[in-house]
């Protein structure tokens, strides 16, 4: 009895390579005290909240950790606020910590025809740049 020869079974290639293994990173959030982010979710995701001085119903006020712009943290609804100018060389530091532990920096900024911050990150992304510390 003549056995016969199979046929070769032909696999066609694949049309896209197969992804590239994702780099896992670490990434800080960091946001401006004058967001709506409670306190109690700031610290329970791990959220940093960079403090800011504003006028808040034309009174001076910190804004931080323990105070954003939240419901919760005033007693009655604000009517005003108007956030201060930002610190663009402690903007800088606190990122290059970050940036110094490995990690990446995540912020997000209001449009700045709204509030200055966003090119005050800009401003501070600039500094850490012109030190070497920002490779990107």
């Amino acid at each position: 009895m003549t056995l016969a020869a199979e046929a070769p079974v032909i696999t066609p290639a694949p049309l896209t390579p197969p992804p590239a293994a994702r780099v896992q990173r670490q990434v800080a959030v960091l946001v401006d005290a004058c967001c709506e982010i409670s306190p109690d979710e700031a610290m329970a995701l791990g959220i940093e909240v960079l403090p800011r001085e504003a006028k808040v119903d034309n009174r001076a006020a910190l804004l931080d950790i323990e105070k954003t712009l939240h419901p919760s943290c005033w007693p009655t609804p604000l009517r005003s606020v108007a956030p201060g100018p930002l610190a663009v060389g402690d903007l800088a530091q606190r990122y290059g910590d970050v940036l110094r532990q490995g990690q990446s920096v995540l912020v997000i900024q209001p449009a700045s025809q709204y509030d200055p911050t966003g090119r005050g990150a800009l401003a501070a992304r600039s500094v850490l740049m012109a030190d070497g510390a920002f490779a990107h």
